[in-house]
């Protein structure tokens, strides 16, 4: 049964997370507060590496066909380490990152059409080789990106997925196309596993006691761009639950690229969640990182924030469910719409 998968890599993330806050610190593997300003003791990080070892684990649980996507999934994760420990260059990241996504293409998991709601009818991208491939690799690279940004505070990204998979994992089981067509059930299955994962260490996340870091993060990110066109191309309905973090990617680019005149990959404190956190914790405390960025930090401010962008995914998530054609291209315009319009006056009071 579905739940039996739940439960599986919920107890086993659980399990080997409360493993790391022990190993890690013997290992030397903690996190570098002092390139945030932070004056706190040092943490154990990064947990990306639980989520890494249980994501290759996806196999067992679903079936050969997923050793496919293992080897990109092992070298985003490789690369992603090494980046958290020492720093990598963010074109070469993004270089390899391109590179797993065209892996993934000619493993067999494309984007070989485009659903157009209005006329009831898809637009297929069989035919235009170029076409395919380019959605496929955009799609999973930009989903790669939004997620790591959004893992600015403890517990979002690993909350977030988790409702991302178990999304993708419900729809395996309501809607009737997918529910008797056998070569999906695998990939049901595997969305629930991996939705346990996420949730399954996100308290100890939430509560500070570990940090994901872009191992984490990044193979989220792709995980959920490769079963969301895996699990038949059900990529509007997540654009719909992972709204937050897509139009956060978005705002931040235009603000960076366009209104500052900067590279897009020099952090800050400018995302939606990072606003949210001061809205929600009052008084914030002011740091400088390495790059001599200001970044406000509210240890009350953080854990609301988390809570509420999390459950905000939730409602996106059932909306995402039990809604379809138009109406669903409708939900998805609306939230677009409000998260734009609310970004946008944070934006302009920075």
């Amino acid at each position: 049964m579905w739940y039996e998968y739940l439960i599986l890599g919920f107890v086993l993330s659980l399990g080997l997370t409360f493993l790391a806050l022990k190993v890690f610190p013997k290992l030397g593997l903690l996190d570098f507060p002092q390139r945030y300003g932070l004056d706190r003791e040092r943490i154990p990080y990064p947990g990306g590496l639980v989520i890494l070892l249980l994501g290759c684990g996806m196999w067992l649980v679903g079936g050969k066909e997923f050793l496919k996507i293992i080897p990109a999934v092992l070298l985003i994760g490789l690369v992603s380490f090494v980046d958290d420990r020492r720093s990598i260059s963010a074109s070469l990241r993004l270089l390899v990152y391109f590179i797993c996504g065209v892996w993934v293409f000619w493993s067999g998991v494309s984007i070989d059409f485009i659903g157009i709601p209005w006329r009831e009818t898809n637009f297929e991208l069989v035919n235009y080789f170029w076409l395919s491939l380019g959605a496929t690799v955009l799609w999973i690279v930009v989903l790669q990106q939004a997620m790591n940004w959004f893992d600015g505070l403890k517990g979002l990204c690993t909350g977030v997925s988790g409702v991302g998979f178990l999304t993708l994992g419900v729809l395996g089981l309501v809607k009737p196309e997918l529910f008797f067509d056998m070569s999906h059930a695998g990939l049901t299955v595997v969305n629930f596993y991996l939705a346990g994962v996420c949730l399954g260490g996100w308290w100890l996340y939430w509560k500070g006691k570990i940090i994901l870091g872009d191992t984490g993060a990044q193979v989220l990110g792709f995980l959920l761009g490769v079963m969301a066109i895996w699990s038949g191309a059900k990529i509007m309905t997540l654009l719909i639950v992972l709204a937050l973090p897509v139009i956060d990617f978005g705002l931040v680019v235009f603000r960076r690229v366009i209104l500052e005149k900067r590279s897009m990959a020099i952090g800050d404190g400018g995302h939606l969640h990072h606003h949210l956190m001061r809205v929600l914790g009052g008084i914030s405390n002011e740091n400088k990182g390495k790059d001599g960025i200001v970044i406000y930090h509210s240890e009350k401010g953080e854990k609301r924030a988390t809570v509420v962008l999390v459950g905000v995914t939730v409602l996106l998530g059932v909306i995402a469910v039990f809604l379809s054609g138009m109406v669903k291209m409708m939900a998805l315009g609306v939230v677009v719409v409000c998260v734009v319009f609310v970004g946008g006056r944070f934006m302009m009071k920075r």
